[in-house]
């Protein structure tokens, strides 16, 4: 992956799953946009190795993208 800001390689930091322990510490706006649909994503924090510049990046199955898009899309957005 790129940096936006420099065009350097992005590395992968920290890689978090709904699974573990701590998880929500720091992602819980992540967690709450899209747990209400599915529970298998990734969250990686990544830092462009020329600027040191910092993006969190959050990795969900296609099938499963589509499908919280479409029940958005009808009025199904339940984040509470």
């Amino acid at each position: 992956m790129k940096c936006a800001n420099c065009g350097g390689v992005m590395n992968v930091v920290d890689t978090r799953t709904p699974d573990e322990d701590g998880f929500t510490n720091g992602y819980k706006m992540v967690d709450k946009a899209i747990n209400w649909y599915c529970y298998d994503y990734r969250i990686r924090r990544r830092k462009c190795q020329k600027c040191g510049r910092s993006t969190v990046t959050l990795e969900i199955a296609f099938d499963d993208f589509k499908g919280a898009l479409r029940e958005a899309e009808q009025g199904n957005w339940n984040t509470d």
